[in-house]
């Protein structure tokens, strides 16, 4: 009772995720030194074709942001809107860009907006985080990847062990191992309490 995996099943009529909509990020523009007048597009794919795409360009305090869909793979312009920057000061030199969101009752400060029917921030559009649809044994097999990931293993905790990066220190790496086997141990028990169920 209370353990890996157990607690409330899906709900019927849960809040839509930041996951299941289209986000627009501008920390993207930054991390690519795109904070220029150029045309940045970003395009949404599924199973390999685009679906939809976003093209952003930034004139002085605002951002042109042009909204498309695809039809027998031909862009269709849907909407455009132009949304409001912010900028802030970093504390070692130049500015951070940040969208204003464009609901009228709104007007918050943030780095992502999401398009569903329209752009909006995520509290506007009332959007939960992915994270917390997790499960504990979700959470759990996560956590383990993300172990891998930095130790620089092969995905999947099936795939055995690797060996130490060189880099790392041996009591860093002893430690990640030893949280890896007590994660894995964690969530090989709940597979059998579940199988004997």
């Amino acid at each position: 009772m209370g353990g890996i995996g157990s607690g409330r099943g899906p709900r019927l009529f849960r809040r839509p995720t930041t996951a299941e909509s289209r986000p627009i990020d501008l920390r993207l523009l930054r991390q690519e030194g795109r904070y220029t007048s150029d045309p940045w597009t970003l395009t949404w794919t599924l199973a390999g074709h685009a679906v939809a795409a976003v093209e952003i360009v930034l004139i002085g305090n605002l951002a042109k942001v042009s909204l498309y869909g695809y039809k027998a793979g031909q862009p269709i312009r849907i909407d455009e809107s132009r949304i409001e920057l912010h900028r802030t000061p970093c504390r070692y030199g130049g500015t951070r860009l940040w969208f204003v969101c464009p609901e009228s009752r709104c007007h918050r400060r943030v780095a992502i907006l999401y398009w569903r029917d329209y752009v909006a921030c995520r509290r506007c559009h009332g959007l939960a985080y992915h994270s917390t649809r997790m499960t504990a044994l979700d959470r759990t097999e996560a956590t383990i990847e993300m172990i891998r990931a930095r130790l620089g293993w092969v995905g999947g905790f099936l795939n055995g062990f690797g060996s130490k990066p060189r880099w790392m220190r041996w009591p860093t790496f002893h430690r990640l191992v030893a949280e890896h086997e007590r994660l894995v141990r964690a969530v090989l028990q709940s597979y059998r309490a579940d199988q004997c169920d």
